[in-house]
C-alpha cells in the first residue's frame, strides 16, 4: 500500500468513533458514602425531600432517614443511618439521557467497568467493588439503565 493510502486509512480510523456512548460521570458515588448529611448536602445541594425511616426497615434495620435529591439528568436518593450515609440510589428518570450499557451507568457514578459482575440476571447485575456492593437495573422492555444502588458492603 502506498504512503498516501496508509495515512488515508490511518485517518479514517482516527475518524471512527470507539464508542456510541459518551462516558458521562455524573456523580461520585463512592464518596457519597459513609458521609453525613451535611457533607452530602455540600456536594449535591439542598434535598428536596427528607423522610425518617422507622426501624424495621428492611434497608435500615435500626432505622434513620433517607434524603432526595434532584438533578437535571438523575435523581438521587441517599439513606442514612447513625447521621452516616449507607445506600447511595442513582434513577434516570429520562431514558434519553440513562446510560445504555452496565459498564456506562458504573462510569456514570463513578465507579470503574473493568471488573466481571459477581451476579448476572436478564435485567440485574451486582458487583462487589472495593468494599461496596454495586447493584445495576436495566428496564427490562428498553434500552436503558433504569437504576445504580451502590451501598456498603456488610463485613461478616
Amino acid at each position: 500500500m502506498g504512503t498516501f493510502a496508509t495515512i488515508m486509512l490511518a485517518g479514517l480510523l482516527i475518524g471512527i468513533p470507539q464508542s456510541e456512548e459518551t462516558a458521562t460521570r455524573l456523580v461520585d458515588a463512592a464518596s457519597l458514602l459513609r458521609q453525613s448529611a451535611s457533607g452530602v448536602q455540600a456536594t449535591l445541594g439542598a434535598p428536596v425531600r427528607t423522610r425518617a425511616v422507622p426501624a424495621g426497615d428492611f434497608l435500615l434495620p435500626k432505622g434513620g432517614y433517607a434524603r432526595l435529591y434532584q438533578r437535571h439528568d438523575a435523581t438521587i436518593d441517599v439513606d442514612f443511618a447513625n447521621e452516616r450515609s449507607t445506600t447511595v440510589r442513582v434513577s434516570f428518570p429520562d431514558a434519553a439521557g440513562a446510560p445504555r450499557t452496565y459498564e456506562a451507568a458504573l462510569r456514570a457514578v463513578g465507579l470503574r467497568s473493568d471488573a466481571p459482575a459477581n451476579l448476572v440476571r436478564r435485567s440485574f447485575h451486582e458487583w462487589h467493588l472495593d468494599g461496596y456492593v454495586v447493584q445495576v437495573v436495566a428496564d427490562p422492555n428498553a434500552d436503558h439503565i433504569d437504576e445504580v444502588v451502590l451501598s456498603v458492603a456488610l463485613t461478616p
